[in-house]
């Protein structure tokens, strides 16, 4: 029996560039960004989008000349959504929440693996760093996910590292089938360089 298959012809366009040797990304970096401020994005994200699986990479800034720290933002209230999923070990179930940063994503070292296997690092300077917030102050996380970067109530949301180089950690799983596409969106933040005093 022969099968009609139709000749599918596809069309790829690719831009190549070269970029001077100075100008190269550090070894480890998937993303790089330069200047004094921008928007950092994981791949795929997207208002009606799903953040892509099986991701293990760092973003990471170029840290530039005078500058000491520096201070993220969420782009917009919908932008971080990483939802907590256990790849069906058992310890984790749609709707856990643990009180913390992400509204449902304080996360403990020792508890990575069972609650926050989709997970975004955010270095500190150390993990007794404090945040002031309207709501008093908190510590600093280094694991985020859930539906927030920051607890809930705390505005605004803006998380400040002086640790460098500044790199952010994206390490995402399979993604949870039982977990909603609105619940995985991935990440968009802001940066912003801020000067040594």
């Amino acid at each position: 029996m022969l099968l009609n298959r139709k000749a599918v012809s596809r069309f790829w366009e690719v831009v190549v560039t070269q970029i001077p040797f100075a100008q190269r990304a550090p070894t480890g970096c998937l993303q790089y960004h330069i200047g004094m401020q921008g928007t950092i994005q994981t791949m795929n994200f997207a208002d009606n989008g799903r953040h892509l699986a099986d991701q293990d990479y760092n973003i990471c800034i170029r840290q530039e000349e005078g500058v000491c720290s520096i201070a993220y933002e969420p782009c917009h209230e919908d932008s971080f959504k990483i939802g907590p999923n256990n790849n069906g070990n058992g310890n984790v179930t749609l709707g856990d929440e643990i009180e913390g940063s992400g509204g449902g994503a304080l996360v403990q070292n020792r508890q990575l693996n069972e609650e926050c296997v989709d997970r975004v690092i955010l270095p500190c300077d150390n993990e007794d760093l404090i945040m002031v917030g309207e709501n008093g102050p908190g510590t600093c996380n280094l694991i985020h996910c859930g539906e927030s970067l920051c607890p809930k109530g705390e505005t605004p949301c803006r998380i400040e590292s002086s640790s460098t180089p500044f790199t952010i950690g994206i390490h995402f799983e399979e993604n949870a089938k039982e977990v909603p596409p609105d619940d995985n969106l991935g990440m968009c933040l802001t940066y912003e360089q801020q000067l040594c005093n």
